[in-house]
């Protein structure tokens, strides 16, 4: 039987879902004149490595030669990227991202030219002689592109784990028991996320925008020709500037994932066995199987005494009825500060019901024979009621006296004692 709802479980718990949950105010974006810097000189170099001629003819050694590292004109393209910046705020939170993704606001780049495109709705005739009032020029708008779809869906993606953490910790700190699956969907959610985040959502960026991208600062349009060259750099230019809530979020992922898997092997909250199981195959209510007990046979009853050896029980024993449902009529004995689990898992419970309204670990109860007292524990999602008002706590032990009946799945009423 395992005594859920450990203290410490809950608190460790907690504050890795809290971190997760916190990590969507830090910074998800840190850009510095230095890092586009440094994208730019990896996407001129990856331009050379696909076809050197075409390269230096769009006059990429020039960018490469020039903007090496603690150069001069490094530093000071750096500076004069940085005071732009600042007025567009560098650091960018991931809440910050969510809001301006969902919001109206168009989508402006400095350093970047689009392209052109002539507008024909005045041309008559190709044949004709080219006249610029009969033909004029016009910016290609980025932002019908699609690529703030990509950027709602990156936001998506930030938002989602934290967002089942919350709800995690809600549900954690209400019914005071830790949720090690919920917890596990959670780390492999925010794994998962960034993973999309960090591989897949920079290509998707530039397969939108490429045909409207014309050229940028240190990337002419000769440039961003060459094959591969416009995603090096905005792939990049995203692994550059990302910031510390995609590393705090995969570290708290890792760490919840550690703690899960803890919680399943080595640090199970202990069991304590309870040798009665109803007998597998034509199930009576009314026959019983009892194990690991001194002497112990199988009988009629819960709590049949056999040839051999029950004599031996101690005197303080508590003894449980059913009152109605599947164990109506039936009766077992309870030791002194033994527990047993009531529920539909045959695994841990050892009272096991075929109600499916039954919790596969529905509650826990206890016998404290010097006070004549029982003690209730609800492992469940649906609640362990008392008839007359009340119900078991979640997490912790509720001591109720001889005679209360315990109300499980609608239909099972159990009796302490009585």
């Amino acid at each position: 039987m395992e005594k859920q709802g450990m203290k410490w479980q809950i608190v460790v718990g907690s504050l890795l879902l809290l971190a997760l949950v916190a990590s969507l105010f830090f910074p998800a974006f840190k850009i510095t004149g230095d890092k586009y810097i440094e994208s730019a000189m990896q996407a001129n170099k990856h331009a050379e490595k696909q076809d050197l001629d075409a390269a230096k003819e769009a006059g990429t050694k020039k960018v490469t030669d020039n903007y090496k590292r603690k150069t001069k004109k490094r530093k000071e393209k750096a500076k004069e990227f940085d005071k732009e910046i600042k007025k567009n705020k560098g650091k960018v939170s991931g809440i910050q991202w969510i809001r301006w993704s969902f919001s109206g606001k168009k989508i402006s780049v400095k350093g970047v030219t689009y392209v052109k495109e002539k507008d024909k709705s005045k041309e008559k005739n190709s044949d004709k002689k080219d006249n610029s009032n009969d033909s004029k020029e016009k910016v290609k708008d980025i932002n019908k592109s699609g690529v703030k779809t990509v950027f709602r869906m990156m936001a998506v993606l930030l938002l989602l784990p934290p967002l089942c953490a919350l709800m995690n910790l809600v549900f954690m700190l209400v019914r005071r028991k830790t949720y090690r699956v919920w917890m596990l969907i959670t780390a492999l959610l925010e794994a998962g996320c960034m993973a999309v985040f960090y591989f897949v959502a920079p290509g998707m960026i530039w397969n939108k925008s490429s045909s409207y991208i014309d050229s940028a600062t240190l990337l002419s349009e000769k440039t961003l020709r060459i094959k591969g060259t416009g995603k090096t750099m905005v792939t990049t230019l995203m692994k550059q500037c990302l910031s510390l809530e995609v590393y705090v979020g995969l570290v708290v992922a890792t760490l919840l994932l550690i703690f899960v898997i803890l919680c399943f092997t080595v640090c199970r909250p202990a069991t304590v066995e309870r040798g009665v199981n109803p007998v597998k195959g034509d199930f009576d209510p009314g026959e019983w199987v009892i194990d690991n007990i001194p002497g112990g046979t199988s009988g009629s009853g819960f709590g049949m005494v056999g040839e051999s050896g029950f004599n031996n029980f101690p005197k303080m024993v508590g003894k449980i009825y059913g009152i109605s449902g599947q164990y109506q009529g039936s009766e077992l004995e309870i030791q002194d500060g033994e527990e047993i689990v009531l529920g539909r898992d045959p695994q841990y419970c050892g009272l096991v019901f075929r109600n499916p309204k039954v919790s596969r670990r529905h509650c826990g109860i206890r016998y404290d024979g010097q006070l004549h007292q029982y003690q209730v524990i609800d492992y469940s999602s649906n609640g362990t009621r008392f008839v007359g008002g009340g119900a078991a706590k979640a997490g912790m032990y509720t001591t109720v006296p001889e005679g209360t009946v315990l109300i499980m799945g609608g239909s099972e009423r159990i009796r302490l004692g009585g």
